[in-house]
Formats: C-alpha cells, structure tokens, sequence
C-alpha cells in the first residue's frame, strides 16, 4: 500500500553531521585560545580558573594577564607579605605572564594575624647604616631574584616597601612601561631610567635623585612624569623636558629645587610640549603654582607675561590650585606703621588667576581662605565684554566683600572695611561650625 503523499519523511544524518553541527565544548577548545580567553579575565580570577584541569594549567602558562586601564592598585599583583612573596616564586612557573607587581609595606593580617614575623628585602648598595642594624633580626627576602623571573614586567609600584639602599639590577626590564616609586628607604637616581627603554609613566614622590637631564633616555617614550624630592633635592631646568614628543603631563610640583620661567615656553615653537596637556611646576618657578610676587604691580606684569600662553595652551592653566600670590610682606598690603601688630596680617593671602567667559578671558585678586569662601575682586577684562557676561562676575552673596574694588587695597583701607563689613547669616553659620 502506497504512503500518504502528506507523510512527512524521516530525514537521516550521519555521525559526522551531527558533530559538525554541535557547539563547540570547553573540552576542544585548544590551549591557544583558553589562553586569550584568560587574558581577558581579572588576576583572581585566571588563578581560579587554572585549577579546572591540566590543560587550563598550561593555558594559565602562555596567559598575558591583561593590564588595568588606570592606576588602581586593585590590577596588581600586592606583594606585602612572606606568604604573598613565596606565592610570586610559585607564580613564575604557573603564571609568568604576570605584567603588574606592587611591592608594598608588610599587610597587618601578615604581622599580627599570620604571625608571619617582621621581613625586609635585601638590601641593596650603599645601604642606610641606621637602618641595617635595626632590621638585623628580620627575615630576609631576596626580591631582585623574585622579580627577575618576569622578564615581561609592564608595570611596577613601590609603596613604602622595607627596601635599603640602592637597587640597579631591580629596575633593567626591557617592558617596564610605569614605574612608581613612594619609598623613603629606596635609594634611585634618575640615571637608573636607561634601563627602562620603554618607560612611558614615571611617578615619584620622594626617594629619587640626580638630574632632569636624566630623564632624556626615555625622551621618546615618556608621557607622564611625576617627581617630588627625597632626601636631595632633583635639580634641573623644566624647560629641559620642553622637547619630550609624547609627554602629557609634567608635575614638579614638590621638587624645590628646580628652576626656569613659565614664560619661557615659545607659544610659537610647536617643539615646546607639544602634546603636553597637564602642567603643575613649584613655587620657586616664574608662574608656578603658587609663585608669590612682592607687589601689585609685579602681578600686573606677569599676567601680561603669561597672556600669550593663556590663549593658545589653556590646557597648561586648568589646574584647580593653579593662582599666584602677593607676598605677605608686601608694602602694598602690610601696616606701615612697625609698631603695630594685627592678628591678621600673617594669615592674609591674596591671590590672582585668569578667568575665562566663552570666548573672553580676564583676570583677577582674590583673598583666599583655608575653611570659608573666598572674598573674589572685581574682574580685569582682558577683552571687550558684554554688559550681561561683566554682570555675572561681580562679586555678590558670601563673597561681596571687596565689591567695587579690583586690586588688594592698602592696608588701612582694607582695616576700613573689615570694621564696617557686616556678613550675611550664612557666613556667620559657616564660622561657627568651624
């Protein structure tokens, strides 16, 4: 008997279709690509993943652990303790694609909960004699052979690590790309960044000598340089970094014994920072953060100075504590009289700092307060000015003060209004809940 024309046919498939058409299972993937797969994951979570079985174990070997897209601690590796140290020599067979190390001061649980006992590392050449003696009895570890077994070494921070003296063969790796360095006990002198050829981020806030000149090594590579001063102070010219191609931020800021004028970069000469976009330099240099000049009329001076660069690199001038200050013994502003002594004169600061409406720039004073709002000056416009836009930065609520005025007044005026001022409610709330 005939079937049915309607009678839907079995259709057959053989083994080999079947698999073709099957998902792929975590079992076929190859070592290659648990590999890349790893390098997508966070550190932890690489470490977990390789005790599945023997062949996340080998891909956990050939994983590049991914590098942080910021500064966060939390993408490092934290080595701050015995514990953490003898897990790093165990990691440079399991994991040697490990990129981020931060070498930090021993952890609180290692001390007192682990009872691990008191460690340091091994100290280095020409060591503080001082402290060689008082860590005699600690344990020592060998950390120049612990991170010599990472040849591929991306980044590395130092934070207040029991390290003395100083480390050449610490700092030779070809990859390094960030370096930071917060160690007093660390002895590193700039000269020791031309084993780093990659370098493109060097922080330190103290521990660090020598020379800006130093820094040329890495000239090609450098895009953030951050430097405070140790126990001897950097030296240098700011202006021997002008030539950096790629240098995107330059903060001096706590190196007191570097030199050079604001002024001196060429708004004209596109070889000066040319991609600088952040600029904090100290006091002592012209136009630094919080340069202090001794009379009214050196500050008109230098705004006029500065002007140029204002308008072509604002970039250079977008640091929130970026203002000048009038000296607090200037004639302008002390009592002329010797004999007398005012509470206030030696706490009495007034600033100047260029401001900005759209596409008109001015600038002015200020009077500046560590825990209440500032008394601001009127605006000097630099450009013609709209009745509306000059009506907005007349000075008015908590900061009426110096309304009318636009430059500090001499000493008797200013002693003047301070006795005929009347502050609002909200002023006289804010001081006393100081």
């Amino acid at each position: 008997m005939p079937s049915p024309k309607n009678k839907k046919q079995r259709i057959s498939c053989t083994n080999d279709e079947t698999a073709a058409e099957a998902p792929p299972s975590f079992t076929s993937l190859s070592t290659d690509i648990l590999a890349h797969i790893f390098g997508h994951l966070p550190l932890e979570e690489i470490m977990r993943s390789r005790r599945v079985c023997k062949k996340t174990i080998d891909a956990a070997k050939e994983t590049a652990v991914p590098l942080g897209e910021s500064n966060v601690r939390d993408d490092y590796f934290k080595l701050d303790s015995i514990g953490k140290y003898n897990a790093l020599l165990v990691m440079a067979e399991t994991l040697p694609g490990l990129r981020q190390i931060s070498i930090e001061s021993q952890s609180y649980d290692s001390l007192y909960k682990n009872k691990d006992g008191k460690f340091k590392y091994n100290d280095g050449k020409n060591p503080d004699a001082k402290e060689v003696t008082r860590t005699a009895d600690y344990i020592t570890l060998d950390i120049v052979d612990a991170l010599s077994k990472y040849p591929n070494l991306h980044a590395l921070n130092i934070d207040r690590a029991p390290f003395n003296g100083q480390y050449p063969s610490l700092f030779s790796f070809s990859r390094l790309e960030k370096l930071s360095i917060i160690c007093s006990k660390i002895k590193f002198d700039l000269e020791m960044l031309a084993q780093l050829p990659s370098l493109k981020d060097f922080q330190s806030e103290f521990g660090v000598t020598g020379s800006l000149k130093s820094l040329s090594v890495c000239k090609n590579t450098l895009e953030t340089i951050v430097i405070g001063d140790g126990d001897v102070p950097i030296s240098g010219n700011f202006m021997e970094l002008a030539n950096f191609p790629r240098l995107k931020k330059l903060d001096l800021w706590r190196a007191k014994e570097i030199s050079g004028n604001l002024c001196d970069i060429d708004v004209d000469n596109e070889n000066h920072f040319p991609m600088l976009e952040s600029l904090r330099l100290p006091s002592q240099v012209i136009g630094g953060l919080w340069y202090e000049v001794m009379r009214v009329a050196d500050a008109k001076q230098l705004i006029k100075d500065l002007t140029p660069l204002r308008r072509k690199r604002p970039e250079l001038f977008q640091d929130r504590h970026q203002y000048w200050k009038l000296s607090q013994t200037s004639p302008d502003v002390v009592n002329p009289n010797p004999d007398a002594w005012d509470f206030g004169d030696q706490y009495r600061t007034f600033g100047f700092y260029f401001v900005q409406d759209g596409s008109c720039l001015g600038w002015r004073w200020e009077e500046k307060y560590d825990y209440t709002p500032d008394h601001p000056f009127e605006v000097h416009w630099l450009d013609p000015v709209s009745d509306e836009v000059a009506s907005k930065w007349v000075p008015s609520g908590l900061g009426r003060f110096f309304k009318g005025y636009y430059e500090p007044p001499p000493y008797n005026v200013l002693s003047r209004l301070a006795r005929n001022y009347v502050p609002c409610a909200e002023e006289l709330e804010i001081w006393e809940n100081l």
